[in-house]
């Protein structure tokens, strides 16, 4: 058993057991704004911290004001500072406002194959994240990218193999502790190879430890090396672990056996979100919350809505009153993380809000960027000669980031050269007069295998092409759903400073270096 601060045992020792349940919890709030309703459920349950998601920070100064506002709130009522945790992989999963520097995801940054990369940019994100009042950072994602059917994972992950992740991932953990912002590997024990969302069901993992050893559980390994402050444990069963299929996070054989005393673990086990499928389908929040205490895990993530957070509270104190093993446990708990709090928050200071977005941090990630963006493969068609007209079809359906490719078409390559840019949308047959008029027809597409009803306008556009270029600006596995064409660019990632590199690239403004993960095949 893993020791604990005495004055975090003494700490606890004063409190009464709503405080000490409460200290358990990761709890949400359902705007950009506490409401009264909302405070008063908060001074209730009185949780160890808040998740933040995109909603909640939609601006900085918002942003700002609300770390401001949940910090003393819980301070007051329970003279403790409060995790406050953010999603900010990168990419896609991003909790920073629009004026933030707009990161890549992480497997654009494997791309580089540049361990450092990961450092600097965890070390960018802290600072950023530091500045709004944000203390921990869920990530960074330790899951393997091995199987590209994965509707959860993909470019959250580094790369496909189990030695890319743990090299990256040490030196994201690295970054942020540089930038003094805690660090929570996830999704423990690896939800790489799984093909269902754990959002809307139970994945199962087969593999025997010997396999887990060497390929899944290899990153968090490299993870406990290296100091990560917690780990995330997800709710995907291990039969080998669980023969009757259990979710990890609920499982003492995983979490406990496996993570605590197999791996050495002695930070903070987190259970992952309660309000996923796979849990409710199987149980109520609040008896997945109990089961997770009782698994080993240190505090659980009721942050869907505030009202979660209070049922949670609730069933976690009837159990401690009637059981007196599990309020034991509870304390020991609680005790795990006023101690991390103790040692990690106590000379937390945010810089000044000048430094997000700054001129200096974008142009360090722009570097980066250049060097992840990959060309796949290339028939000849690429640079695309001034003289040729282009016509451009966009299959992404976010409107943002539609406006952004629209943007940057016009501002990279020559004027009058792309005649036009029409979104392919879904149920509306696209005329395909253009393509087959023009010169070059050129596609950006985004998770295909998200959006299969824009597929076929895809390869119906890519069929009737003289020539044609594809742009995937997020997952590189949306070529084996497509047409061969003649070149295919991946950039790993939709942010903005992604796309500018990759346009850039099609009129041989710049040179795309980034790998090509390999467990992409490209179609014949």
């Amino acid at each position: 058993m893993i020791s604990l601060p005495s004055s975090a045992m003494r700490r606890i020792s004063r409190m009464k057991l709503g405080q000490i349940a409460g200290e358990v919890i990761l709890a949400g709030i359902d705007g950009p704004q506490l409401t009264e309703r909302e405070r008063d459920i908060l001074r209730e349950v009185g949780p160890g911290g808040y998740v933040l998601f995109s909603k909640n920070v939609v601006s900085l100064e918002g942003g700002r004001n609300l770390c401001d506002d949940l910090t003393a709130l819980t301070e007051v009522a329970k003279g403790v500072k409060p995790f406050i945790a953010a999603d900010q992989e990168g990419g896609a999963v991003t909790t920073l406002p629009s004026e933030a520097t707009q990161f890549p995801s992480m497997m654009s940054i494997g791309a580089s194959r540049k361990p450092m990369n990961a450092f600097k940019i965890a070390t960018l994100v802290a600072t950023e994240l530091r500045a709004i009042g944000i203390n921990m950072d869920l990530a960074p994602v330790m899951d393997i990218s091995n199987n590209p059917d994965n509707p959860m994972i993909g470019t959250r992950s580094f790369w496909d193999d189990a030695n890319t992740v743990a090299q990256f991932g040490a030196k994201f953990i690295e970054g942020l502790r540089q930038g003094r912002v805690l660090s929570v590997a996830k999704h423990f024990p690896g939800h790489g190879d799984t093909d269902v969302d754990s959002r809307s069901g139970l994945p199962i993992i087969r593999h025997d430890i010997k396999r887990l050893e060497a390929v899944e559980l290899a990153p968090f390994r490299k993870a406990v090396a290296s100091g990560v402050d917690g780990i995330m444990v997800s709710h995907v069963a291990l039969t080998r672990m669980d023969p009757e299929p259990t979710p990890s996070s609920l499982s003492k054989n995983v979490v406990s056996g496996l993570l605590r005393r197999r791996l050495s673990f002695p930070g903070i086990i987190i259970a992952d979100l309660l309000a996923m499928d796979a849990m409710t389908k199987i149980f109520d929040v609040g008896e997945a919350a109990v089961a997770a205490i009782e698994a080993g895990n240190d505090m659980v993530l009721a942050c869907e809505r505030v009202n979660m957070a209070h049922d949670v509270h609730s069933a976690i104190v009837a159990k401690a009153k009637a059981d007196k093993t599990f309020a034991k446990r509870l304390k020991r708990r609680a005790a795990r993380v006023i101690a991390t709090k103790e040692s990690k928050l106590r000379n937390f200071r945010k810089p000044s809000p000048s430094i997000v977005g700054c001129n200096s941090h974008v142009s360090e990630v722009t570097k980066i960027v250049e060097s992840c963006v990959a060309l796949i493969y290339d028939d000849g068609a690429l640079p695309i000669s001034h003289r040729l007209k282009v016509a451009s079809f966009s299959a992404v359906q976010a409107d943002r980031l539609n406006e952004e490719i629209r943007t940057e078409l016009e501002r990279s390559m020559p004027p009058g050269q792309v005649i036009s840019h029409e979104k392919i949308v879904a149920g509306e047959m696209l005329p395909l007069g253009k393509s087959r008029s023009t010169d070059v027809s050129l596609v950006f597409t985004r998770d295909l295998s998200k959006n299969p009803q824009v597929l076929d306008q895809v390869n119906r556009v890519l069929g009737q092409a003289r020539q044609s270029v594809v742009v995937s600006v997020n997952s590189p596995y949306d070529l084996r759903a497509i047409r061969k064409p003649s070149a295919y660019i991946a950039t790993y990632s939709p942010d903005p400073l992604s796309i500018q590199v990759a346009v850039k690239a099609l009129s041989g403004k710049t040179r795309l270096v980034g790998a090509a993960v390999p467990n992409l095949e490209i179609p014949g």
